[in-house]
């Protein structure tokens, strides 16, 4: 039989229909995050089969400008095609960096991540944050705007004066301070008996 010819093919659709599934699988999942957490949807497979398609498919339905249903959501994607996916807390950070984007702010993620880059990578250079809430320098004499690492934690978490010792070479801007004082429960999670818990334990804890 000969091929058809083009004229009789049936004109393309260049509105994205496909992928019903994953679309379902994502919309039950935005409904389903808790207000103060956040959910990920990994599309995995092999190239070729419309995921980056899906993706922007996916971002163009929940812009804030369109339905308001969404309103509420703050989305990011993280593109893993290229990446070497073998350091699982560098996965972490480009994760944080996706979300730190659209101004979802991570202090105790940062905060543990310097105290675990300090013990278990010094050697290796700290990898660049979005929008970072630690600078790895001293604060300069006189600049309200910052301030030592180690003395805002001491400050906040009574008997951490131990804090000095492992991040004394960090700054914070002192704005984003209030917001260390209001997350002073989830800091404790990384020391124990005045000392900060092994940098290994860290690392299971940064998700």
């Amino acid at each position: 039989m000969a091929p058809p010819r083009e004229i009789d093919l049936p004109a393309a659709n260049k509105i994205f229909v496909d992928r019903e599934a994953p679309q379902l699988v994502f919309e039950k999942a935005v409904f389903a995050v808790p207000n103060d957490r956040a959910i990920m949807r990994v599309f995995y497979g092999v190239g070729g089969q419309g995921k980056t398609e899906l993706c922007k498919e996916l971002m163009r339905k929940t812009e804030p400008s369109g339905d308001h249903s969404y309103a509420f959501l703050r989305r990011a994607v993280l593109d893993l095609h290229g990446k070497v996916k073998t350091e699982p807390d560098l996965l972490l950070i480009w994760i944080r960096n996706a979300f730190a984007e659209v101004d979802i702010a991570f202090p105790c993620f940062d905060l543990a991540l310097a105290v675990m880059w300090e013990e278990k990578r010094r050697e290796q250079p700290f990898p660049t944050l979005t929008k970072p809430w630690l600078g790895r320098a001293i604060a300069v004499p006189g600049d309200t705007a910052k301030e030592a690492m180690g003395d805002a934690v001491a400050s906040l978490i009574p008997g951490a004066g131990f804090v000095l010792k492992r991040l004394g070479t960090w700054a914070i801007e002192k704005s984003k301070r209030e917001y260390l004082l209001r997350t002073r429960e989830v800091l404790q999670k990384i020391y124990h008996n005045s000392e900060f818990i092994p940098a290994y334990e860290i690392s299971k804890l940064l998700p």
